[in-house]
């Protein structure tokens, strides 16, 4: 969770994005919200962990077509049951 926001932060003051462009979806954000903030038109870039990412794919709130770039920190990880190697592989 912590990680999710240090991120959303850097893109704020390095890529000079605001605040509304930047979307921080993890585990402590309500499921209801996290929806509002994938279909958020604002939105520019959506940070999120693999973990709920997933499930909220899963659940279908947002679909990988709503998105034009996926991109996976220590994707290393992404070997056998691990979350990530299934969000990248539906991807």
């Amino acid at each position: 969770v912590e990680l999710t926001e240090q991120i959303g932060g850097a893109a704020v003051r390095y890529l000079g994005l605001s605040n509304l462009e930047v979307r921080v979806v993890n585990g402590a954000v309500p499921a209801k919200e996290r929806a509002l903030e994938y279909a958020d038109k604002h939105a520019i870039l959506v940070v999120a962990t693999p973990e709920t990412a997933w499930n909220d794919l899963q659940s279908g709130k947002f679909k990988l077509t709503d998105f034009g770039f996926i991109s996976m920190d220590e994707c290393h990880h992404c070997v056998g049951e691990y979350v990530g190697r299934h969000l990248m592989r539906a991807a």
